[in-house]
């Protein structure tokens, strides 16, 4: 199950975020060796960063003017991005024993799912999510090729400033692939439910791995046919309910970092459009005006991943709820398993599978529909300013 996040957790060890330890083949929280890790790993990373950004400074304040505030605004990205990465770092140090749970409640989710032990079942996921990382690392790297052809000095300066950049979309990515992961889950849920209700179940299923085909398509019988002694359903609305606290365990580990990571987007935005309508007035600095706003689309884009991949899990629960409804509203099968339905149509209304950023929003489509007109609000604010 862990081969499934791929490299972004090892990513994140490189920053000082190790989510677990393995002891005698069992996963437990971090102890102090680890802790202590990651204290010197964040310090030696704001020391360099703070340490070159006030050499740099010392350098280039020699009088204060409009060009001299648009050109700190590279600076003044770095100073939040150091800021969220400490937050990141004691947030992680406070709920390191909720990692942990987060992963053990994926392993029981499987284990009521039978897929356990599937290998074709993860090695489709791991396939599909590798693919995502690597694009994802694609982007990061070719925008920070055109950052660093448009700085010219310090070049030291330069690695510590994309290197702790980095760190904010590494989490973000992380959110995404929590949250994915889960969904997939859902996904076998649904399918489950629905072959049932499609009568496809009548003879067992016996899986070909040597052909193509979707993996949400094994085990296929997996509730099986109607009896008035199946308990298939109860098992499936139990691990619907490790799926709901699996959820609630993500807005609990990633809470805060979901916060910072909206608002510094949001503001990243809301500067870099600036530069650029700055810049393009002055006619200067054609390459860095692509660049700024590359990067601010970008920012937008992370915004719209988390969105975007909170909603998917919001909709495959509503197809839960509509496939359970139906099972429900079937009086031909045995009372025993439409109760069973009907326990699970409970479940559903307490686990709404909503992924709330610091108990303020809901993040869904509706917020990222939020995000453009407000940014767009503050476009149109900062172009009729910029012709005063």
């Amino acid at each position: 199950m862990l081969n499934s996040f791929g490299l972004i957790l090892k990513l994140e060890n490189c920053y000082g975020i190790i989510r677990y330890r393995v002891n005698d083949g069992q996963l437990v929280p971090i102890n102090k060796m680890f802790k202590l890790y990651s204290v010197v790993i964040a310090g030696t990373y704001v020391f360099f960063i703070l340490y070159f950004l006030v050499k740099n400074w010392t350098k280039r304040v020699d009088h204060v003017d409009l060009d001299f505030i648009a050109s700190m605004a590279n600076e003044f990205f770095i100073i939040i991005t150091v800021v969220q990465y400490l937050t990141s770092i004691i947030i992680f140090l406070k709920h390191c024993k909720k990692n942990v749970r987060l992963f053990k409640t994926f392993t029981s989710v499987d284990r009521f799912l039978n897929i356990y032990n599937d290998k074709y079942f993860f090695k489709t996921i791991h396939n599909r999510l590798q693919l995502e990382f690597f694009i994802f690392m694609f982007i990061c790297i070719l925008l920070y090729i055109c950052y660093l052809r448009i700085e010219k000095d310090l070049f030291v300066y330069q690695i510590f400033a994309t290197a702790m950049d980095l760190q904010r979309y590494i989490e973000a990515f992380a959110v995404y692939i929590f949250i994915k992961i889960l969904s997939y889950r859902l996904d076998v849920v649904n399918n489950y439910i629905h072959n049932f209700i499609n009568r496809k179940n009548t003879k067992p299923f016996l899986a070909n791995h040597k052909k193509k085909q979707n993996f949400f398509e094994l085990n296929m019988n997996y509730i099986g046919n109607v009896s008035a002694e199946n308990n298939r359903i109860q098992q499936l609305a139990a691990a619907y309910q490790k799926i709901g606290e699996a959820v609630i365990l993500i807005n609990e580990v990633f809470d805060i970092q979901i916060l910072i990571s909206l608002t510094s987007s949001f503001t990243f935005s809301i500067v870099l459009i600036w530069a650029t309508i700055y810049y393009y007035r002055k006619s200067q600095h054609r390459y860095e005006i692509v660049y700024m706003a590359v990067q601010a689309i970008f920012e937008i884009l992370v915004v719209g991943g988390i969105s975007y991949i909170c909603e998917v899990l919001i909709l495959k629960r509503n197809k839960t709820e509509a496939l359970i409804n139906e099972i429900v509203m079937d009086y031909d099968l045995p009372k025993r398993m439409r109760l069973q339905a009907k326990t699970f149509m409970m479940l559903l209304e307490v686990w709404p599978l909503k992924v709330i950023a610091f108990e303020v929003f809901v993040i869904d489509i509706r917020l990222m529909l939020k995000f453009m007109s407000l940014l767009t609000t503050f476009v149109i604010v900062l172009t009729q300013l910029s012709h005063l």
